[in-house]
């Protein structure tokens, strides 16, 4: 069932809702779906999906978000009731650890997957930071510096290890060692 609504006493300009007319759902059942369908000549039909998924008896649910060609489409992305982000997976517990599992990517059958952060080649950093919400926002933080193509690590919110270019490594100095593989300080 779809409804269209106006509703701003309840704070919603506008909404569209999708419902389930069923009073009782088991896990796997669809709750409602959004599809993408083209009429092309070659090759007509769905391409992509939005999905919502019962979990559980208990009203728990996901949303996967499915692309692919008409005739081939699959689960890409998928958001737990719990907020767990699966990419290219379905399986939760493959991860290490429950506190290492917000976001998981691929499947113990893939050979290599990964994550690429992309910069300017001139004065790009890409960066990953570690922050517990309190006065810092970067108390830890690894860095890739195009500049200089050096990689970077800070602990404490200051930089406390680096490896340049030439594979020397730095700690606790940002001068490069004349002859040395290794710089201490």
């Amino acid at each position: 069932l779809l409804h269209l609504t106006n509703v701003s006493a309840a704070g919603i300009i506008a909404g569209i809702r999708l419902e389930s007319s069923g009073t009782g759902n088991s896990a796997g059942d669809t709750i409602g779906q959004f599809e993408f369908e083209h009429n092309d000549a070659n090759d007509a039909g769905v391409a992509a999906s939005i999905k919502c998924t019962a979990e559980d008896e208990v009203g728990n649910v996901y949303l996967t978000f499915n692309t692919g060609n008409p005739g081939s489409v699959n689960e890409a992305l998928r958001i737990t009731s719990s907020g767990q982000l699966l990419i290219d997976t379905t399986v939760t517990t493959d991860a290490p650890a429950s506190d290492a599992g917000d976001i998981i990517i691929g499947t113990t059958s893939d050979v290599q997957k990964g994550i690429t952060i992309i910069g300017s080649t001139s004065n790009g950093i890409g960066n990953l930071y570690f922050s517990d919400g309190g006065g810092y926002n970067n108390q830890g933080r690894v860095s890739y510096h195009h500049v200089d193509d050096c990689l970077r690590f800070q602990a404490n919110v200051a930089e406390r290890m680096r490896i340049n270019s030439s594979g020397q490594l730095l700690l606790g100095s940002t001068i490069t060692p004349t002859s040395n593989k290794c710089s201490l300080q």
